[in-house]
């Protein structure tokens, strides 16, 4: 048997470390930030469709809510690279549909949901309990006081994404 590079495996250990990471209950800022970066290399593991992406050095956006307590860390992420694109982050305003995002934040406060079309290129994470039909492909939560992360690769395949066998080897759960 053959091992991978240690380089690289580098990527995909930090993420495993992230996503481990023992996290003391009372400290939500910490958690965001902790979130944020995840959110941020979970991107790494993805593909869009050609045509729903700009030219390379263009801007992959990852759009939130306005209350979002991601909003703050994710911002400090802005301008990193996601393969051949850079990180934008936008704010949707509560009405505003997701148009132009490649990637949606969705907390688990009902009132900052933004409901995206079905069959688009748009990955969606969100964090908190399942609820019917959320749409939700990636969802982050806490068990045993980690984060961990559940992929739901039917969405996925309906929203036209590939998600990287690496990242669902590390997730928690994955449907279908």
């Amino acid at each position: 048997m053959r091992l991978p590079c240690p380089s690289c495996l580098r990527p995909l250990s930090w993420l495993l470390g992230l996503a481990v990471l023992a996290l003391p209950p009372a400290h939500a800022v910490e958690r965001a930030e902790l979130e944020a970066a995840i959110v941020y290399n979970l991107l790494q593991y993805v593909e869009w469709p050609a045509e729903a992406l700009p030219a390379a050095g263009g801007a992959l956006e990852l759009c939130l809510a306005q209350g979002s307590p991601l909003r703050g860390p994710v911002k400090s992420l802005e301008g990193r690279p996601v393969g051949p694109l850079r990180l934008a982050v936008r704010t949707l305003e509560p009405a505003e549909a997701p148009h132009g995002c490649h990637v949606l934040f969705i907390d688990g406060d009902p009132p900052t949901r933004h409901r995206p079309p079905r069959a688009t290129a748009l990955l969606l994470i969100g964090d908190g309990a399942a609820q019917s039909d959320d749409g939700i492909t990636i969802r982050l939560a806490q068990a045993d006081g980690r984060m961990v992360f559940e992929v739901d690769l039917v969405l996925a395949r309906e929203a036209r994404l590939q998600v990287s066998s690496r990242l669902l080897r590390l997730a928690r759960k994955v449907n279908g």
